[in-house]
């Protein structure tokens, strides 16, 4: 979901996007994707972005539902079902395709200004033959970060795509870059912080991850959603039933709540208050 401009705008697995009233439910218009719609959606200045299908980047009016434009994507065997959103600036919407390729196109016209790939992938393990772009794209001033499922994430210039330096971790949810630091859950379960100018680790703290340890036994994982930084914390809510908060300076534990069911997405924070779904379908409030 998105909304701008008092406009609720949803994408959907059918292959739908719809603009919705939120105060009513009435739904305004009811855009085709003529693909699963499971990527998340992005409002800006009167524009509603989005990657469908995880090989077709769209731009399309906020206020009639018209296509603006598109573009195309390589396309992929291996996919993560749903996808970030796009990064935009002033002049740029940045998308990010399973395949792994970064796009970066003029926002309102839509032509093609760069492309970059993040490649690699940590050897031993299955699941990275996934190469969804699982993490990012996001804009930092100059920078964009983007990674990838399977061990690899990049900083590159927001203006040309250049790559300025790679990182042997992946991300399984959102990067969130703070001063001179980019704080990510990894894909082998670890909260990071890592150094911007150069993707070095800084700290590093395991949490939950497989949930039997036993290694003839590890197969189903605790998801780790987040972070987000509130309240000078890193906040983490886990699939094991707990929220996390942790000193950003050195990672150390500040304090942990729990959580029904454990969560099943990212939380969000908003005017002082957390919030978090549950896997129970509930949403939860914390300050």
């Amino acid at each position: 979901m998105a909304i701008g401009d008092g406009v609720l705008y949803v994408a959907s697995a059918f292959g739908r996007i719809l603009a919705i009233d939120p105060a009513s439910g009435d739904v305004i218009w009811d855009q085709k994707l003529q693909a699963t719609g499971t990527g998340k959606p992005t409002y800006y200045d009167g524009l509603v972005y989005l990657v469908a299908g995880d090989t077709t980047a769209w731009a399309i009016e906020a206020d009639s539902g018209r296509i603006r434009w598109q573009l195309e994507g390589a396309a992929d065997v291996n996919n993560v079902s749903g996808g970030p959103a796009p990064a935009l600036s002033d002049d740029l919407a940045i998308f990010a395709y399973g395949s792994g390729e970064i796009q970066a196109a003029f926002r309102k016209g839509g032509l093609a200004r760069w492309n970059a790939i993040v490649a690699g992938q940590r050897e031993g393990r299955a699941i990275t033959l996934v190469t969804d772009i699982t993490g990012g794209p996001v804009i930092d001033g100059d920078m964009v970060y983007a990674a990838n499922n399977s061990g690899r994430l990049v900083a590159l210039r927001r203006d040309s795509g250049e790559r300025l330096w790679t990182a042997s971790e992946g991300a399984s949810g959102p990067i969130w870059p703070a001063g001179d630091s980019v704080f990510l859950v990894s894909d082998l379960g670890e909260l990071l912080r890592l150094d911007a100018s150069d993707g070095s680790r800084i700290w590093g703290v395991q949490l939950p991850h497989f949930v039997d340890e036993r290694p003839r036994r590890r197969a189903e994982i605790h998801a780790n959603h987040g972070p987000i930084l509130a309240g000078g914390r890193i906040i983490v809510a886990s699939g094991d039933g707990q929220i996390r908060a942790f000193d950003p300076r050195d990672g150390g534990l500040l304090a942990s709540v729990p959580l029904p069911g454990g969560a099943t997405a990212d939380p969000i924070v908003m005017g002082g208050t957390l919030y978090v779904v549950s896997s129970q379908g509930q949403l939860h409030a914390f300050r």
